[in-house]
């Protein structure tokens, strides 16, 4: 009888165990699916809006709001949108994907924002920045989304997002341009990390690491850039009042020279090479692939470039703009959306080149020209003249 009581009170014992453990498990189960992945998008449209998400800080400098740890995985178009705010946040440690913009930031006051080591993936964009001055952009993995990794614009006003600093991002396989800066000055791009893949075949050609469009001022420094380069648009005075320096293209220098004279440039230490106001120039020996535009002149004169070739690219092999006396023998420029790109230039002879599987081999815009002895095939078209 002894026994019998002694099992039956073993076994109560064990039930009663099994019991904690499963109402343990109905509360903490729940807590951890919460804090780990959430479904609904946080959508912030005035300072009132943060109220409504619970969320830690008060908004000041000192103790800003924290949006932190969540997973949000939408078919809507944001993740994270804040716009039309005057107080202070971060946004940090977010796993995020969304059909336009994992994060969207447009509107908001000086430095008020911070995004800090979020992952950005499988959007339209990673992280959108719209009008919103001195953002701070640090850390964050911002891969393998369908247009851009990260995008800064001031929609036409050159002062509405100044000031920002994205430094320390990976931006990687991404579909158009890792990192683009659209008419926003005084950007430190610092640090980042940009990755194509290798440009073996013709694909879309919007394709860049860094685009710098209209941004004058802007610090671009140590970061590295691997399968494509760095696109300067609009006029070069936005390039030349920035500083460049110490930026790996496939391992190798990007090559920046304005005002310069008198020059050889016969080394391999080069991943992509733009001129700018130079003459008396000879660009000779290279072999630059895998980039967006090698070899860019602008405003040169008597310029040579021989026994080079430049396959492989994104977009152009040569460019030449409002340039004059040039002269590009014995190179190649194939396996690129463009082989070369003439525009408003005189005096320009291509001798013994080949332009082959290209989608252009040449195309001349206003320019004067003289042909010799060149190889196009297989270009989709070998040669346009407008």
């Amino acid at each position: 009888m002894s026994g019998l009581k002694s099992y039956i009170m073993k076994n109560k014992q064990m039930f009663t165990f099994l019991v904690a453990v499963l109402l343990c498990a109905a509360i903490l189960i729940p807590i951890i699916v919460k804090q780990t992945s959430k479904d609904k998008t946080i959508i912030i449209r005035s300072n009132r809006d943060f109220r409504k998400y619970n969320l830690p800080g008060s908004g000041t400098s000192i103790d800003p709001y924290i949006i932190e740890n969540n997973t949000i995985k939408t078919s809507n178009d944001y993740a994270i949108l804040i716009a039309d705010v005057t107080e202070y946040f971060i946004v940090r440690n977010n796993n995020l994907q969304a059909a336009t913009a994992s994060i969207s930031i447009s509107l908001v006051a000086s430095n008020r924002t911070q995004l800090i080591n979020n992952t950005c993936t499988n959007s339209n964009i990673g992280i959108y920045i719209s009008n919103s001055p001195g953002c701070y952009i640090f850390g964050n993995n911002c891969s393998n989304n369908f247009i851009d990794g990260i995008q800064v614009e001031s929609s036409g006003y050159e002062d509405t997002s100044s000031y920002c600093t994205i430094a320390n991002n990976t931006c990687i396989n991404n579909v158009e341009n890792s990192i683009v800066i659209w008419e926003t000055p005084y950007t430190l791009l610092e640090n980042n990390t940009c990755i194509m893949p290798n440009k073996n075949v013709i694909q879309i050609y919007h394709k860049c690491g860094i685009v710098l469009f209209k941004s004058g001022n802007a610090i671009v420094r140590n970061n590295v850039i691997i399968n494509t380069g760095i696109q300067f648009g609009n006029h070069p005075v936005y390039l030349i009042t920035s500083i460049i320096e110490d930026n790996l293209i496939n391992g190798k220098e990007f090559g920046l020279f304005y005002n310069t004279k008198n020059l050889t440039i016969d080394s391999s230490n080069y991943g992509q090479l733009y001129f700018f106001n130079c003459s008396d120039i000879e660009i000779r020996d290279q072999n630059i692939i895998d980039n967006y535009t090698p070899l860019e002149l602008e405003n040169c004169t008597n310029i040579q470039i021989v026994n080079s070739s430049f396959n492989y690219n994104y977009k152009y092999g040569i460019v030449l703009r409002g340039c004059h006396d040039i002269l590009i023998e014995n190179t190649e420029s194939s396996y690129n959306y463009m082989g070369a790109y003439v525009w408003y230039s005189t005096n320009v002879t291509i001798d013994s080149c080949i332009f082959t599987n290209n989608y252009l081999g040449c195309f001349v815009d206003q320019s004067t020209y003289t042909l010799t002895d060149n190889i196009f095939s297989d270009n989709e078209e070998d040669f346009i003249e407008v």
